[in-house]
């Protein structure tokens, strides 16, 4: 084994979110009715989740959902998982808790949310703000900022398999006067199969075939590997560094590689799909270039029926000493594994001393991964090193688990985004990214 500064990039290592999956609503009376007390009149998406689209922590029902097996049990119904003093049952339209699934519950009006405390309750709190602000980015409302829609060929036919990516290309700017991507919001058109998207910066133009019609793909490609945006169910846009933006033209990435993650677990052949993201662009170049760096550790082999199995990478003050040209500053940072994944901690060392932990040590859900986002940034110096720590359990697998990209596989990956980042040199002579590989 050794250290690779390897162009795997693999940012499906980036957000790989499940949203509220149709298949759980369903197994749950009034599943797809729960009411969103934030907003009269729209339904509670992730009836389990801290989030109304299903992309967060679970909520007290979420967890309670859990343990019953994500099944409807007569002790699920009973249960007030809330605290608000009404039970599961009597919140979701089935009071005599003898609703199953396909049925029509007892009633399906009247309902309330069953992991969601009444606001203003004397009974109950929640531990967590279930009205949070929108998305906003003001920038975007600039008037010189420019969008533009970057979505795959219309109607394009899903491969009935559980995981599928694939690639498309486009040209970004072309011209010799470069402008700044400051954040992008998602084009969603078939949310059952979406798992997430990524764009990546080209180095050079991508082959024809990629700009005529989408190819199925693995991840990213080795001249399509800075990450310039990202999206996961939950997501409603990114907005960058007021600081910050990614170079397009000019000396910058004129095309680039729009990557989309399938999950089709039914194996259906009738899905087609058009989704993409919008780009917002500036004329306007902002005082530093943004880059994307990712670390992790790439020689998994995860032995079956084990109830905590730990691998740790370093990307050592070696590879920063001599790949960091400058201090760089950490806008954000998270980590990525799959199904098998328990915990995760992302931290900041310098001369053995911990800095600060940009991801701290806390139980990872592959359902609802965290981004830490920092402002004012993170100081990342030359020599400093960044551990990623992953934890599996493979109590549930009877065969063992290595790297891969299938949700069934695993992955034990950190990214971080930061500034400055020298548009002028390629990813391999900047330590865009620092994967442990073998050979």
């Amino acid at each position: 084994m050794k250290l690779g500064i390897s162009l795997i990039a693999t940012a499906a290592v980036v957000l790989q979110t499940v949203h509220g999956y149709s298949s759980f609503k369903s197994r749950i009376p009034n599943g797809d009715r729960v009411p969103n007390p934030c907003q009269v009149g729209t339904i509670w998406a992730g009836v389990g989740h801290e989030s109304a689209v299903g992309a967060d922590t679970r909520n007290k029902f979420g967890l309670d959902f859990k343990a019953a097996g994500l099944q409807w049990t007569v002790d699920l119904c009973r249960k007030d998982s809330d605290g608000d003093g009404l039970t599961n049952g009597q919140e979701l339209g089935d009071p005599d808790c003898v609703w199953k699934v396909g049925a029509t519950p007892a009633r399906t009006t009247g309902l309330s949310h069953p992991g969601i405390c009444e606001f203003g309750s004397t009974k109950c709190s929640n531990a967590w703000n279930v009205c949070p602000k929108a998305f906003s980015c003001p920038a975007m409302n600039d008037p010189s900022v420019t969008v533009r829609n970057f979505t795959i060929n219309k109607n394009t036919p899903v491969p009935a398999k559980e995981t599928t990516y694939v690639c498309q290309a486009f040209e970004l700017n072309n011209t010799a006067t470069p402008v700044h991507l400051i954040g992008s919001k998602p084009i969603i058109d078939n949310k059952n199969v979406m798992h997430h998207m990524i764009m990546y910066a080209c180095s050079s133009k991508p082959n024809q075939t990629f700009f005529d019609a989408p190819q199925e793909c693995f991840m990213a490609r080795s001249d399509c590997n800075e990450i310039v945006n990202l999206w996961a169910f939950g997501l409603e846009g990114e907005c960058y560094n007021n600081n910050t933006g990614y170079r397009i033209g000019g000396e910058g990435y004129r095309y680039a590689m729009l990557e989309l993650h399938w999950n089709n677990p039914a194996k259906l052949s009738t899905y087609t799909d058009s989704s993409g993201l919008a780009l917002y662009f500036t004329p306007n170049l902002r005082k530093y270039d943004q880059g994307t760096a990712m670390y992790g550790e790439g020689n998994l082999v995860l032995p079956p029926r084990q109830p905590v199995v730990n691998f740790n990478h370093t990307c050592p003050s070696v590879c920063t000493e001599k790949y960091h040209t400058e201090t760089r500053y950490i806008t954000g940072a998270g980590i990525h594994m799959h199904g098998y994944g328990v915990q995760g901690r992302i931290s900041l060392w310098r001369n053995g001393t911990l800095v600060k932990d940009l991801h701290p040590l806390q139980a990872y859900d592959y359902n609802s991964p965290k981004m830490n986002m920092f402002d004012p940034p993170i100081e990342y110096r030359r020599g400093d090193e960044v551990k990623t720590e992953c934890y599996f359990s493979t109590l549930k697998s009877n065969k063992t688990i290595y790297f891969g990209e299938g949700t069934s596989d695993e992955m034990c990956l950190s990214f971080l985004s930061y500034y400055p980042n020298n548009v002028s040199k390629p990813n391999s002579e900047k330590l865009g990214s620092c994967i442990a590989v073998s050979g």
